[in-house]
């Protein structure tokens, strides 16, 4: 199984044979009636150029993969917050043990770091609330040093400590 849920059929070698797994289980919270909406913008966050065959057992071609970041502005109550924050500018500030994945997972870093993209687009950094992790890869935690002190980090357990130097 993938980290998206997605167990891959090991016979096959293309998408269509993707199973979901059972979610019966799985509690469900349904959305609330109401009118909020938000926008949504992308942002550059890099690429990761990989081996197929981590995804998808028995490929053994190279697969470059796009590395998003959302800028998530809710304008009724006046919410922005940053999901992801894309691959750090300058890859070699990463911890060690992310380097030499390097070899294996190449990055690409994005020319700009997320806050410089924000910034360039007229964000204002103090109007946006917290930065939430997906999870806690390199390729999603980025340079949050560039955002102001009082941005909130939102993550799974265990996902502040790793993100505190």
């Amino acid at each position: 199984m993938c980290g998206c849920g997605f167990v891959y059929s090991p016979d096959s070698k293309n998408l269509g044979a993707l199973e979901r797994p059972d979610t019966a289980d799985l509690p469900w919270s349904p959305i609330p009636d109401g009118t909020a909406t938000a926008t949504v913008s992308i942002l550059d966050g890099g690429y990761v150029t990989m081996p197929l065959g981590s995804l998808i057992a028995g490929e053994s071609k190279e697969v470059k993969i796009p590395v998003f970041s959302f800028l998530i502005e809710n304008k009724g109550n006046g919410r922005s917050i940053v999901l992801d924050l894309g691959i750090k500018t300058d890859p070699y500030k990463y911890a060690a043990n992310c380097v030499a994945a390097f070899k294996t997972y190449v990055p690409t870093p994005p020319p700009k770091s997320i806050a410089q993209q924000l910034e360039a687009g007229g964000v204002d950094m103090t109007k946006i609330d917290d930065v939430i992790y997906s999870h806690q890869h390199w390729d999603h935690v980025g340079d949050l040093s560039h955002f102001p002190s009082s941005v909130g980090l939102i993550c799974g357990p265990g996902g502040v400590e790793l993100a505190r130097p």
